[in-house]
């Protein structure tokens, strides 16, 4: 597996995690990771393989615009730069299908990081197994990315989201 695929495939995976409680779907070269949830950074849809080219893509971008039909809520598509046709055709397909690009993001992949030699922090972390921690969890979220605290909490505060193979620390 390239570093490519592994970045992309452990972005769906997080991504199948926020949507626990909403529907993932997956088939034909693309992934639904949807919460249904009115923050549209949790309702994403992804490429799930390279692309052909424009017609392909297009193919591709059809069958999202189907199931995004069928939702009340807005979402995102991500898309990787090394599995799209390249150029101006992809920006005109995805054009064509009303997306619009709005922001770059970076994939990080790494191997078991090093443990920094440092002193022992005065901070507090405590796991996040209480109401009221998953609620800070979703208020810090909401200011940090600048969305109302109700759209925040309804994303985060989820008792869906925190068990024992997904988890916070605040």
């Amino acid at each position: 597996m390239t570093e490519t695929e592994e970045s992309v495939r452990t972005f769906h995976e997080a991504w199948k995690r926020f949507a626990h409680g909403g529907t993932v779907e997956e088939g034909d070269g693309v992934l639904a990771a949807w919460a249904g949830v009115q923050w549209p950074i949790l309702n994403a849809l992804f490429l799930t393989s390279p692309v052909g080219g424009a017609a392909e893509l297009g193919a591709r971008l059809d069958r999202l615009a189907d199931f995004t039909a069928a939702r009340p809520q807005f979402g995102i598509l991500v898309t990787c730069n090394e599995w799209t046709a390249t150029g101006s055709e992809s920006e005109a397909e995805l054009a064509k299908h009303g997306w619009v690009p709005v922001e770059t993001i970076t994939g990080m992949v790494t191997e078991d990081p090093a443990v920094p030699a440092s002193p022992q922090s005065a901070l507090e972390f405590r796991k996040v197994d209480t109401p009221a921690l998953r609620q800070a969890v979703a208020d810090l979220n909401a200011v940090s990315y600048d969305v109302s605290l109700e759209m925040g909490r309804e994303a985060v505060d989820r008792e869906a989201l925190f068990d024992d193979t997904c988890f916070s620390y605040v």
